[in-house]
């Protein structure tokens, strides 16, 4: 990948699923001074009768800097999961912490 990362989460984050295997990055770019990587997270387990249908594999975008927490976007029809947060904007980001 030919991308200057524009800080050290992003870096630490590829290695990661390089290592784990847990998905695959398919864009990163610059907006805003931050690095946005669109992965394809998965595979992802589920039970056989699922509360909630989420995708063997989801594709999310992750908006990242150094200064702040992560902001990861869901697809536009995520179903309503504990832990979603809807913006204002309608968009759909999971809540990765207990903080506010």
């Amino acid at each position: 990948m030919n991308y200057t990362f524009k800080n050290a989460f992003s870096v630490e984050l590829i290695k990661a699923l390089e290592t784990t295997g847990f998905g695959n990055v398919v864009s990163v770019r610059e907006a805003n001074g931050h690095d946005t990587l669109t992965v394809d997270i998965g595979p992802l387990e589920t039970p056989q009768y699922p509360v909630v249908w989420v995708n063997r594999f989801e594709r999310v975008e992750i908006v990242s800097s150094d200064d702040d927490l992560p902001t990861v976007y869901c697809r536009e029809d995520f179903p309503p999961v504990p832990h979603l947060n809807i913006l204002s904007d309608d968009r759909k980001t999971l809540c990765l912490f207990d903080l506010s």
